[in-house]
């Protein structure tokens, strides 16, 4: 009867460790594979937010400097107002539905009021390898103008003809935008004040002419470009113009027309496809949610918001374009449950769960590399 005692002691003493030890294999196994996932959604996330490009419109609250054209139209007239636009508590059938590239309604709202645990973000990339340098033609006084072009709220622009190799006729419907660094302050000599305007457009007629490329920017019904016309924003003869285009990231939770997952799209219109809205495809199967705070920086102190944006009346945090990085915040679960009996709490969620597969609740800065700080 010892013997037997024993031995059964001895058996559920061996039951148990191989029982615990198989657990926490596939805890550690677990940990890994999302690690491994991690590392894929951080080089890509990381890519798509370096690339940014930095926003800053000229509109009659944020003007140009440039005396030579009036500034009148308003901010809200201009379709895209930050290169990195946050999308609080935004589900990807939200974002999927939106008609308007305008910032949501929630932008400032307390991050308390959020019913949504997730977000999405939009960011405005350049669209080009390598080099690509084309400036408006400076024997033009008056380019872009206000008057000129075809149909209601158009304008037109004309480009130095050696930027013919880089646009071409495939340039109608694609996305750019038009940058120009004015002096802030033309009555010193310091080049600390110097600071980068850029609005976005789409070009939506183009015309080789020998001498020079003339290009129509129809604003009139149309999702890009700004009302009014680029030319009554303040820029010269002097700038430039670069292609760009949209990504934008987004969580599903099932409900909707998507599985489950982290989910990527561009956006990069053409001319049969003025819109341009790509496919979603799925990053990440097993994600549970992403969130995104932006980063903004004082003369002062470094501000984190906390998924909304927190302005306020200084110059370096009251808009989209003073957003110098991201943390995204990736919560991500393993595909395999542990035997255990060990549970795992999903951070995100108010509630406490006891599920079974492991969880990596994962934060990462991102710094924007085209701020007017370093441009």
């Amino acid at each position: 009867m010892i013997t037997f005692l024993i031995l059964s002691a001895l058996g559920m003493g061996v039951t148990q460790f191989l029982k615990k030890s198989t657990g926490t294999a596939t805890d550690s196994q677990g940990s890994e594979e999302n690690r491994q996932r991690l590392q894929l959604i951080t080089k890509t996330l990381k890519e798509d937010l370096q690339q940014a490009v930095f926003l800053n419109p000229s509109c009659a609250e944020n003007p140009a400097p440039n005396p030579a054209s009036a500034i009148n139209t308003p901010c809200s007239d201009v379709s895209v107002r930050g290169g990195v636009q946050p999308y609080p508590g935004t589900a990807l059938s939200t974002i999927s539905a939106l008609s308007s590239l305008s910032p949501p309604a929630n932008l400032e709202a307390a991050t308390s009021s959020l019913a949504i645990l997730t977000d999405s973000l939009r960011i405005l990339s350049y669209d080009f390898t390598g080099s690509f340098n084309c400036r408006l033609n400076r024997g033009r006084a008056i380019n872009p103008s206000q008057t000129a072009g075809q149909g209601s709220g158009a304008e037109r622009l004309w480009a130095d003809s050696s930027c013919s190799a880089l646009l071409g006729a495939t340039s109608v419907g694609r996305l750019f935008i038009l940058s120009e660094v004015f002096d802030t302050d033309t009555s010193s000599a310091a080049t600390t004040d110097l600071i980068p305007y850029s609005n976005l457009f789409q070009i939506t007629a183009y015309s080789d002419l020998g001498t020079e490329l003339q290009i129509d920017v129809q604003s009139f019904n149309n999702r890009f470009n700004q009302i009014g016309g680029l030319a009554r924003s303040g820029f010269s003869n002097r700038a430039r113009i670069y292609p760009v285009k949209f990504i934008e990231w987004s969580y599903d939770d099932g409900s909707g027309d998507q599985a489950a997952g982290l989910y990527r799209r561009e956006i990069r219109p053409t001319s049969t496809d003025l819109l341009g809205y790509g496919e979603w495809k799925l990053i990440d199967p097993a994600a549970v949610g992403i969130q995104f705070y932006p980063l903004t920086a004082t003369t002062t102190t470094p501000i984190v918001h906390q998924r909304t944006l927190q302005l306020d009346a200084d110059a370096n945090n009251n808009g989209l374009e003073d957003i110098k990085g991201i943390t995204p915040r990736i919560v991500l679960q393993g595909e395999r449950a542990r035997t255990d009996g060990k549970t795992f709490d999903n951070p995100l969620t108010s509630t406490v769960e006891t599920g079974n597969f492991s969880i990596t609740d994962a934060r990462f800065f991102v710094e924007m590399r085209n701020t007017k700080t370093n441009n």
